[in-house]
């Protein structure tokens, strides 16, 4: 019989060894077979999980893995539960079970810090960090990560303080602060640089690059890719030389070198199909596909994206799906192929439908997943209660019986020990009763929370049904015909000389009423976007000067038909990086508003200047003012105010609320001064 000790170094002996025939295979059975289970066995089947995975044999690995957790479940080994349970959540992430996972990594913390395994924690916290930033949880994520990074210092563990460190600068450049995320990859850089993971510098290196590429730096943002891609080469690591090849194709392309992409693009593609990794080859044919439609070579590019477009169909990538059979509308378009341009139109736009029917389906089965989840838990936590109350009720008898042969013993003594006795007895039993009434109470008040709490629960997901079925109506009963609508005065256009003059005014009216409608439409969506805090910032450096005055051009006509004068103090090229078309709206919600709140024959100033590190905007008007006491909800939804628009005009109450998300998103800040009767200054300031 072989000793624990003996068993371990035969089994790590095996690891070691190619592992490929059965005959080693049987032996390593055999081994395992004859060891104790208890958690060395458990750390064994968990080490043969990820050398079989680093091999290739993956239903091995998955076998052992399976094992190992069965066993750590039965031994009650808490770092083997742990693992188990943090695997289990990174699977569910794998297939876009956010809230899975997160339960998942949630009850593998809270093992790992009852068990006081600081090494698990820190894994845990990051494995739960990456969960939140899925869920867009920016908060929480970082929240993770940073306890993740002070528990790494504290240890010394350089490897887990670049994990950390890594997540962190993905964070930084989720929220789109680019100086930041710059330093801490850099930080990774000099770390993964001592500790000789060039895996973990290529991936830095290539960070980088994309904060350069988003800031329009090509140039640098080459060197950095070229960088990685040297680091990937050296190391042999394929999927990041496709990754690479696909990066400095797109900057050739952006820098006007298109032949030089399409080496590029075409490196890239060989690899992801050699690989497997269809849906990147996807995005290389598309990108192949933009560079020869760029060059006006259309039949090229329209192969490129029939290609792209079946493998999309086969892996069921319905986003690609989508933006291929839109590029290959445009190439119809180019080649006066009108009938094909519509129908490859509106078949894209049927898949866009598709995939969003697919997400809102997704995020419900989550949602109910949770709460059955949670359910489930509150079942369980009920059925402990019942336990314990079992318990205490055992005890209770236990003790009973006790008093009762003790006081026969007693009786038979002597009799005034039996008097005595009763006394007892009887304020035992009385206390017992009383006890016993205060364990029904309590009962009932549990059975009477979780009755409140299943009330809660189903009332949270009725709303939850009412929003998606009104954003379902919004979606479905009112985009999708505009958009059609859209596309296809969009195509009658091309077709002017067929039409007579009274035909082309209606299909300019058409055109106009429907951007219209598109335009209330999205209103609607981008506050539900707000709501969700899904707001997607497009930034480059906006010339702020020139945006100015373009919203101001288009309100010239309004102001001129109350007779107000627009004065203007405009300082020239100044700039910021700002996301223009939010920019934009944020000067038209201001402007429109001081004119709908001014009176006929007054003035509006509009200015803009440098102040300190940053650019100033102030729309002031002489209208009535805003009463001290409704200040405070001026910035809110649909908040009306007591003072009323001049000229008949609507408000919704939005305005102000749009223009104060947008502002914040995008790192600046809006107030306004006012005092009633004097009018209202709406200053507006963004960081350069």
């Amino acid at each position: 019989m072989f000793s624990n000790k003996d068993l371990l170094y035969l089994l790590l002996g095996l690891c070691l060894l190619p592992l490929s025939g059965y005959a080693q295979l049987d032996s390593l059975e055999n081994a395992l077979i004859a060891m104790p289970r208890d958690s060395v066995k458990v750390e064994l089947l968990f080490d043969l999980a990820k050398k079989m995975r680093a091999k290739g044999n993956f239903n091995k690995s998955k076998e052992f893995q399976s094992r190992a957790c069965k066993l750590s479940t039965e031994v009650d080994y808490a770092k083997g539960n742990v693992l188990c349970l943090n695997d289990q959540g990174v699977r569910e992430r794998t297939q876009g079970n956010y809230f899975l996972a997160e339960e998942k990594h949630k009850a593998a913390l809270k093992i790992a810090r009852a068990s006081g395994d600081q090494y698990q924690v820190s894994v845990t916290l990051n494995l739960l960090g990456t969960v939140y930033r899925r869920l867009d949880n920016i908060e929480n994520a970082l929240e993770c990560h940073l306890e993740a990074l002070e528990i790494d210092k504290l240890r010394r563990n350089q490897k887990g303080i670049a994990v950390s460190l890594n997540s962190i600068g993905n964070i930084y450049l989720t929220r789109g602060d680019y100086n930041k995320a710059l330093e801490t990859f850099e930080e990774c850089i000099k770390i993964e640089t001592r500790l000789n993971n060039k895996l973990g510098v290529a991936i830095n290196l290539n960070n980088i690059g994309y904060i350069y590429n988003v800031r329009g730096d090509y140039l640098t943002a080459l060197n950095y890719y070229e960088k990685s891609l040297a680091a990937n080469q050296e190391i042999g690591s394929k999927k990041g030389l496709a990754i690479c090849f696909n990066d400095i194709g797109q900057i050739k392309q952006k820098l006007g070198a298109g032949e030089e992409a399409l080496k590029y693009f075409a490196k890239a593609l060989d690899i992801n199909k050699g690989l497997g990794y269809k849906q990147y080859a996807v995005e290389n044919y598309i990108n192949i596909g933009d560079v020869h439609f760029e060059k006006k070579r259309y039949e090229l590019a329209l192969d490129k994206y029939l290609i792209g477009l079946n493998i999309a169909r086969e892996i069921s990538t319905l986003a690609q799906v989508s933006q291929c059979l839109n590029n290959i509308s445009k190439v119809h378009e180019k080649t006066g192929n009108l009938p094909e341009a519509l129908n490859s139109y509106k078949e894209s736009i049927r898949y866009q439908d598709s995939l969003s029917n697919r997400e809102s389906e997704k995020t419900t089965s989550q949602l109910l997943a949770r709460y059955e989840m949670k359910n489930k838990e509150l079942q369980i936590q009920e059925l402990e209660s019942l336990k314990e109350i079992q318990a205490a009720k055992i005890e209770r008898r236990r003790v009973t019986i006790i008093a009762l042969i003790i006081s026969i013993v007693l009786a038979l003594a002597l009799l005034a020990v039996l008097y005595k006795n009763y006394r007892r007895k009887k304020s035992t039993n009385s206390l017992l009763l009383e006890q016993k009434n205060e364990i029904e109470k309590q009962k009932q008040k549990i059975e009477n929370k979780n009755k409140a709490l299943e009330s809660k629960n189903q009332d949270l997901i009725d709303l939850n049904l009412e929003k998606n079925n009104v954003l379902g109506i919004i979606a479905h009963d009112l985009r999708s015909p505009m958009n059609h609508i859209i596309g296809l005065t969009s195509i009658m256009s091309y077709r002017k000389e067929t039409l007579n003059a009274d035909q082309l005014q209606s299909l300019e009216m058409i055109s106009d009423t429907s951007a219209r409608m598109r335009e209330m439409i999205n209103r609607i969506l981008d506050i539900n976007t707000m709501d969700a805090k899904e707001i997607t910032l497009e930034l480059e450096e906006v010339n702020v000067s020139g945006l100015l005055q373009k919203a101001i051009k288009e309100f010239l006509d309004p102001a001129n038909n109350k007779n107000i004068q627009l004065n203007t103090d405009i300082a020239q090229n100044l700039t910021a990086e700002l996301d223009k078309n939010y920019t934009l709206q944020i000067f038209e919600n201001l402007i429109a508003n001081a004119l709908k709140f001014s009176p006929k024959n007054k003035n509006i100033f509009i200015r803009l200047m440098k102040n300190g590190n940053c650019i100033r905007v102030e729309i002031e008007d002489q209208g009535p003012g805003i009463k001290e006491s409704e200040q405070h909800r001026l910035f809110e939804k649909f908040q009306i105010l007591s003072a009323k628009p001049t000229g008949g005009e609507k408000s919704t109450g939005l305005g102000l609320y749009i223009v104060k998300t947008f502002v914040e998103a995008m790192g600046g800040k809006v107030w306004c001064e006012s005092e009633a009767g004097k009018g209202a200054n709406f200053i507006v300031e963004f960081p350069t």
